[in-house]
């Protein structure tokens, strides 16, 4: 049963990712992941309100069994430097 957020006041600390989707790890023979996982990762550069920016949706692969949002394979630096807002994000797997 999904539980609300807890409220907070200011800033939110959005620095760290979220825990991953629940996935089989075949070296440990288990599932490792969290429920809590449906989280989008949104990098901005520097903001311009009057001025557009181009967008990458990126979904990773994993053929619905693995991976997660936060893939450092494809970090944000780079869309960063070419001004272009990323957003990437996890979902759920087959282990559930």
């Amino acid at each position: 049963k999904p539980v609300p957020a807890k409220p907070w006041t200011g800033i939110r600390d959005a620095t760290k990712y979220s825990d991953m989707c629940c996935q089989f790890d075949g070296e440990q023979g288990k599932c490792r992941g969290s429920e809590d996982c449906l989280y989008l990762n949104v990098f901005v550069p520097v903001i311009e309100p009057a001025k557009l920016k181009p967008v990458l949706v990126w979904i990773h692969g994993g053929a619905f069994h693995s991976g997660s949002g936060d893939d450092d394979e494809f970090g944000a630096d780079y869309f960063m430097m070419h001004d272009i807002v990323l957003v990437t994000m996890n979902y759920r797997l087959g282990c559930l």
